[in-house]
């Protein structure tokens, strides 16, 4: 009875480490997307993270200080558009222009 206790035991140790595995790799891959996605290498983000949870930590609150920073710029130049008075068909054009570059 005590050798089928500890055999259990093991089983369910090494279903632990598994599991712990496989979750150490999703963080891993989703690590790997929000680095591509944002451009940026481990050494950008200073002081370097301690483990993948972390370091995905970081990047998301790379990505949503970067999304808050372009939709920020983006009110303000519909502000500075608005100011200008600059028709929609010139800020087509220059927008076309912008990103053709």
């Amino acid at each position: 009875e005590s050798k089928q206790f500890a055999r259990m035991l093991k089983l369910i140790c090494a279903n632990w480490q598994l599991e712990e595995k496989e979750l150490e790799r999703q963080l891993v891959a989703e690590s790997n997307q929000l680095q591509r996605e944002l451009g940026v290498t481990s050494d950008d983000l200073a002081p370097r993270p301690k483990n993948n949870k972390q370091k995905v930590e970081r990047l998301k609150a790379l990505k949503k200080k970067r999304l808050e920073e372009s939709s920020r710029l983006e009110k303000e130049v519909e502000g500075l558009w608005k100011t200008l008075n600059v028709g929609e068909d010139d800020q087509k054009a220059f927008k076309e222009k912008v990103e053709a570059t």
